[in-house]
C-alpha cells in the first residue's frame, strides 16, 4: 500500500454565504453584492450541494506542487 500524501483540491460548490454590504437600500446592497464576482464572504453558512472537484485545476496544482518538491530535494543535495 502507498504512503498517505497530502493533495491540493479545487472544488466548485453551491452554498449560502454571507456578506455584510454597507449601501443606502437593499436594492443598492443587492446589486452590489451581485455584480461583484470576486466576492469574499465573511461566512459560509453552509453547503447546499455537494462540491465537485475541478479535475484540471487541481491536478495541474498538485503537479506543480511536486516538481517544486522534487527541484527543491535536488538543490539540497549538494548542501550536505
Amino acid at each position: 500500500m502507498s504512503p498517505l500524501q497530502e493533495y491540493e483540491m479545487y472544488c466548485h460548490f453551491c452554498g449560502i454565504g454571507k456578506k455584510s454590504i454597507r449601501a443606502h437600500s437593499y436594492e443598492e446592497a443587492k446589486k452590489i453584492i451581485e455584480d461583484n464576482e470576486a466576492i469574499r464572504f465573511d461566512k459560509i453558512v453552509r453547503f447546499t450541494k455537494p462540491c465537485w472537484v475541478d479535475e484540471t485545476i487541481s491536478r495541474q496544482r498538485n503537479e506543480e506542487v511536486k516538481q517544486e518538491s522534487h527541484l527543491s530535494d535536488y538543490k539540497n543535495w549538494g548542501a550536505e
